[in-house]
């Protein structure tokens, strides 16, 4: 990235919340230098800035660290991590002791997962 620093530059803006550009906000969009009048061709430089129509929808997944057949295991943007059960379904041949158990052991493998990664 080349860095300028322009004096005495006149910007248009026109954003769709902010009345003024905000100090520490980025905006998304567009920005352009007008074409001088040819009496001012090297002062008062003009320049317009139009923000974008569309706000990027940002999405932060929480990245898997363990995918088992009953629960996953995440690490969350704070650092914490998380157990998640997934979906059960109830039938006829569900044993509730064959589930625990194997909810017990995957649980075991993922904590030792991330034991053996510390």
């Amino acid at each position: 990235m080349k860095k300028n620093i322009l004096l005495c530059v006149d910007v248009t803006t026109k954003l769709q919340d902010d009345e003024f550009i905000r100090i520490g906000r980025e905006y998304l969009g567009v920005l352009r230098r007008d074409i001088p009048n040819k009496d001012n061709l090297f002062d008062n430089q003009q320049y317009s800035f139009i923000e974008a129509a569309i706000k990027p929808s940002v999405v932060h997944r929480n990245f898997h660290l363990f995918i088992g057949r009953h629960i996953t295991c995440t690490k969350r943007l704070n650092g914490l991590t998380r157990l998640n059960f997934r979906s059960l379904k109830i039938d006829a041949d569900f044993s509730i002791d064959t589930y625990c158990l194997e909810v017990a052991n995957e649980i075991r493998q993922a904590l030792m997962g991330l034991i053996d990664e510390a």
